[in-house]
């Protein structure tokens, strides 16, 4: 994480109208609303004040806004949010949320029962602002510490503060793109004394995550994590009911809430230092919500509950007391006033905790004053829409915090957002209910009746009270009008159970449960349609084998973070750190796919003998449906975290599944940032590539040509996905000490975003064979192999075939089943002094770090912590990156023929970095790299010593193995130089002596390792060709020079294969 910058608060230093924040539409990144009020007065943040006790009043009611305008505003990154937030005047204020999309800005705000006769106009309501799924957004998270017990200070002051202890609860926080600011109320003091008003160190961190839909469920299940780890708590409120608060305020989480973040109005004696609110800017990440908070496992639920209750046992016979005596004090104010019994009235005051207002109830409104719930519910229409104070906590809370909404057939709520959502039903008492009821004429008495009982709550001896007046003073019996109440109430009840059934259902399909033991293609192909219908970013989705997966934020099986101790072959197995969680291809079990369908279907078992319940799926369609060969669900082969560039210069972005590619693009909305507006001049590229030089990789002991390398390592991983062959990369050095595992830390940071992990090397070609198959079907982006002995030339078959295949195909590991996965993950080496052998050097680059003294360690660094630049300035890194990327592909000759073996990465991660290297004048050419490394493998050089030692004994005349084998006679090994040169070759070949040669097996020794290999004999190809049709294993030795026509060995009688041939 960056060191975070402060923004300066003056208005001189940031200035930003109205007409600056809603131009920004070009922008890319999160959206938010900004509000600018236009009533009188304007003030659009709090009013601080002290009451009598000397405790703060933070007044919100001045914000209370009838008229307004709101503008779209843009913040791609923290610094462009901290630019908003300074620049809010006091009668602005910030709603995270966005504006819908089909609404142009500015537009004008109105209360919410004026929108729908103000034609253009909106109302500060979720239909117009808020949190959109799947789009980047910022979310505030407010510290408080309001009621906190002793015990969770302490353990806050041992932790060095609020926002250390919330890492401690979800440490890839630290990952976000972060502003924090301390709160409006924080930094208060009294003029008069100088003294510090407690409770105002509140801080408000403003977090960018990549999905806002989430933002609700990820402060909910934040705040149950902060009372699973010690940092919740329960208060006293002032009506003796119990709080529930922890150290984040999950009540933020709504996208029409305003911040209010300009400068406060401060009633005398009250000061404020102005230097404690600047902002500070921390660069990071849009965040992936569901993976940083994941929401509680069940055993996480039942934790929660525990520590929540027994925190509640502790304070309950304290509440208790604060609530009776509370109670005792209202029902007397009451009884006094109305000259309701005072039992009658504790029981109505009572209700208050079960969220039931009764008439005599006191409620103050913010514009209105004092008004009894009873005048509420006799003019509704004047209060619906109404800010007022909680009505258990009163003004002392604050005003501002609760409003008056009309729920369905005249129901009236208050909901309140002090200390939690809650929602106070406003009823009728019997008195009220009567007088209400009588006052009205007997026409249409019974009616009125029964709609004053759908507002009431009464007692079963009240009900009959209230049907006998009712009866009497509509002059019908009481019989009938107690049939006709009993047939309300059912009626009601039933329409109850009905929105209860629709709630629990969620939106999902209920479906008879199918029998176990019926036909399963109509279920199977059913349940198939439904999640292939899903367009969500992530849908349910099959892999290439047709097994239903997931994407995993985790921990890659049998990977190990990458260390230094790792990386040169010295750590022990009890010394590897766990690898840093990254987006992986899960495949589903059996009960991971029940609950992925139980999302988007319900199965009702409908039951003779009692009430009806949903059911899981039968087991026998799980089976049949892991199975299913035709299904339409969309396939992924793999994640991709980075905007990806074609060989046409097109950019390949998005969010969730590409169906076309078959990628998931889990992108950080900052890397988008980083790619070029338009096309790049020479001049831009030229300047990219020598700021990655001399800055990025300043402190890295490469030449120029070996820093160009890494930097086509780093656009590889970027391009990944699009790679169908892929070369293999060596980081190596003489001793530890040289950087391998720095550099191969920098690279990771910088285009992943996270530590790297590494999978130990075996020598065992079978075990190196199951688990480079099991980091392959998890997707991994990058694989370092490490724990490479010192010296060791790597060849293996198995990563041969990865590196130049996009998919490759083996058996699971302890299953008998095969399967293809791709092959799109980067492998990287590292070790003291190791080579690519053989066929792996052809596939290989090798990154050799420059060690001149012992101590290589202890040399003059630029960066003295290159990984922690590296990850403080990985926006400018990516930038350059993606410029020399798009420059090199956009500048591509349209007639230039592709170098290397791998054809498709050189024009997509190679040639853009030979492009940006001309330009400063520096000569790299891959093919030559590549064909260098050919030349330096022991393997390679072997065997043009032998085809030498061969080419001289026999020139163009064929010769057979019994030759051979009679040339390394004792005797001609003793006198003869040619035969002691080729019999070291071969037995350099066979990594053994060749003792007593035969024929048999110096054929097998040919077949092996020479056969049809081409090689170099000075500037000519060698091969050694086996001659068809002899009896006899007869050879001979070919020559053609480097630019000769390649004939088809078909056509010269050869049947060996020949790579360098034209297939042609």
């Amino acid at each position: 994480m960056s060191t975070p910058d402060s923004v300066p608060q003056s208005a001189d230093d940031v200035t930003q109208s109205d007409d600056d924040v809603a131009g920004q539409t070009n922008l890319a990144g999160a959206q938010l609303t900004l509000i600018t009020k236009m009533d009188e007065p304007s003030l659009m943040s709090k009013r601080l004040s002290l009451n009598d006790d000397g405790s703060l009043n933070s007044d919100g009611s001045k914000c209370w806004m009838s008229k307004g305008m709101a503008t779209r505003a843009f913040a791609a990154t923290a610094a462009m949010l901290a630019r908003i937030i300074v620049a809010c005047r006091p009668n602005q204020a910030i709603a995270l949320g966005s504006l819908a999309k089909n609404i142009a800005d500015p537009v004008h705000i109105v209360t919410k029962d004026r929108v729908n006769e103000s034609p253009g106009c909106i109302a500060r309501t979720r239909d117009f602002i808020d949190y959109r799924s799947g789009v980047p957004s910022w979310l505030l998270i407010d510290f408080d510490t309001k009621g906190m017990p002793p015990e969770v200070k302490a353990k806050i002051a041992s932790n060095s503060g609020m926002w250390e202890c919330l890492l401690t609860v979800a440490p890839d926080l630290a990952r976000a793109a972060r502003v924090s600011r301390a709160s409006t109320s924080a930094g208060l003091s009294r003029a008069d004394t100088g003294d510090l008003i407690p409770g105002s160190d509140g801080e408000h961190h403003y977090l960018l995550v990549a999905d806002g839909g989430d933002i609700e469920r990820f402060l909910r299940d934040l705040h149950d994590k902060c009372w699973l780890n010690g940092y919740g708590w329960y208060m006293i409120g002032r009506a003796g009911q119990l709080l529930e608060r922890s150290i984040v305020d999950r009540m933020v989480g709504f996208g029409e809430r305003l911040c209010f973040e300009g400068t406060p109005l401060l009633v005398p004696p009250l000061v404020q230092n102005s230097s404690k609110r600047e902002p500070r800017v921390f660069d990071g990440q849009a965040i992936d919500s569901s993976r940083v908070v994941p929401p509680p496992t069940e055993y996480d639920r039942h934790r929660i509950s525990l520590a929540k209750a027994d925190s509640k046992r502790a304070l309950s016979k304290a509440a208790a007391e604060v609530a009776n005596k509370r109670d005792q004090d209202l029902a007397k104010a009451i009884s006094a006033r109305s000259g309701t019994p005072i039992a009658t009235a504790l029981r109505l005051i009572k209700a208050r905790h079960q969220g039931v207002l009764y008439p005599d109830i006191e409620l103050e409104f913010d514009r209105l004053g004092s008004v009894t719930v009873g005048a509420v519910l006799a003019t509704p229409e004047r209060y619906v829409n109404e800010t007022l104070a909680d009505p258990l906590e009163g003004v002392s809370y604050g005003r501002g915090k609760a409003m008056v909404l009309g729920g369905g057939e005249g129901d009236l709520v208050i909901h309140s957002f002090a200390h939690g959502r809650s929602l106070y039903y406003l009823r009728y008492d019997l008195a009220s209910a009567k007088a209400i009821v009588t006052a009205g004429p007997a026409a249409g008495m019974v009616d009125h009746a029964m709609a004053i009982l759908a507002q009431a709550r009464l007692e079963l001896d009240e009900l009959d009270d209230f049907a006998a007046s009712v009866a009497k003073a509509a002059g019908a019996s009481v019989r009938t009008i107690k049939a006709r109440m009993k047939n309300e109430l059912a009626a009601r009840k039933s329409q109850a159970r009905e929105v209860f059934a629709e709630a629990t259902t969620d939106g999902r399909i209920v479906r008879p449960l199918p029998y176990a033991n019926e036909e399963l293609l109509p279920t199977v192909t059913f349940i198939d349609d439904v999640l292939a219908k899903d367009d969500s970013p992530e849908p349910p989705m099959r892999n290439a084998n047709g097994v239903p997966v997931r994407i995993d934020e985790k921990e890659p099986w049998a990977l190990h973070l990458l260390t230094s101790g790792s990386a040169n072959a010295t750590a022990r197995p009890d010394e590897l750190m766990k690898a840093p969680t990254q987006p992986v291809i899960t495949e589903l079990t059996a009960s991971s796919l029940q609950m992925l369908i139980e999302k988007y279907l319900r199965w009702e078992k409908v039951c003779e003998d009692g009430p009806n319940y949903f059911a899981a799926t039968p087991l026998p369609f799980i089976k049949a449906f892991f199975d299913y060969a035709d299904s339409e669900m969309p396939v992924v082969r793999g994640i991709n975290q980075a905007p990806l560039v074609t060989a046409t210069g097109r950019v390949i972005d998005g969010n969730g599944l590409d169906r076309a590619l078959g990628v998931v693009h889990r992108i950080d909305p900052a890397l988008r940032a980083c790619l070029p507006a338009g096309k790049p001049t020479d001049d831009e590229a030229r300047v990219a590539l020598e700021f990655l030089m001399r800055e990025w990789l300043v402190d890295v002991a490469l030449d120029d040509a070996g820093k160009c390398v890494v930097i086509v390592l780093a656009i590889t991983l970027l391009q990944r996905a699009l790679l169908p062959e892929r070369p293999a990369f060596f980081v190596t050095a003489g001793q530890r000490g040289g950087g391998k595992t720095t550099l191969i830390q920098m690279i990771v940071a910088a285009i992943l975003g996270r530590p790297a992990a590494a999978a130990a090397w075996s020598d065992n070609a079978e075990e190196r064979k199951k688990a480079l198959f099991s980091y392959l079907r998890q997707a991994v982006g990058v694989l370092i192999w490490d724990n490479i002995s010192r010296g060791s030339t790597i060849s293996c078959p198995h990563i041969e075939a990865a590196l130049t295949a996009p998919e490759i195909s083996d058996r699971v590991l302890g299953v008998s089943l095969f399967e293809t996965v791709p092959a799109s993950t980067i492998q990287v080496f590292t070790g003291n002094s190791i080579a690519p052998r053989g066929d792996m050097a052809s596939r290989s680059f090798v990154l050799s770090l420059n060690v001149d003294r012992p101590d290589p360690e202890n040399r003059d660094f630029k960066h003295s912590d290159p990984v922690g630049w590296t990850q403080a300035n990985r926006a400018r890194v990516l930038r350059a990156l993606y410029l020399i990327l798009v420059a090199g592909i956009q500048n591509r000759p349209s007639d230039q023929q592709a170098k290397t073996r791998f054809k498709s990465w050189w024009n997509l991660a190679g040639w853009p970095v030979e492009y940006a290297a001309a330009l400063v004048g520096i000569d790299f050419d891959c093919g030559k790299l590549l064909l260098a490394g050919e030349a330096q493998d022991e393997e390679a050089s072997t065997t043009s010593r032998v085809l030498t030692a061969l080419w001289t004994r026999f020139g163009e005349e064929q010769f057979t193995a019994r030759s051979v084998a009679s040339l390394l006679s004792d005797y001609n090994l003793a006198t003869d130089e040619d035969a002691a040169e080729l019999a070291d070759g071969l037995a350099e070949l066979a990594q053994k002596a060749v003792d007593k040669a035969t024929a048999q097996g110096i054929g097998k020794l040919f077949q092996k390792h020479l056969t049809g290999r081409p090689t170099w004999i000075e500037d000519r190809v060698a091969f050694l060709r086996r001659v068809p049709g002899h009896q006899q294993n007869l050879y001979r030795i070919e020559i053609r020079r480097a630019a000769d026509d390649r004939r088809s060995p078909a056509k010269s009688g050869d049947c060996d294969d020949d790579p360098f041939s034209d297939p042609n």
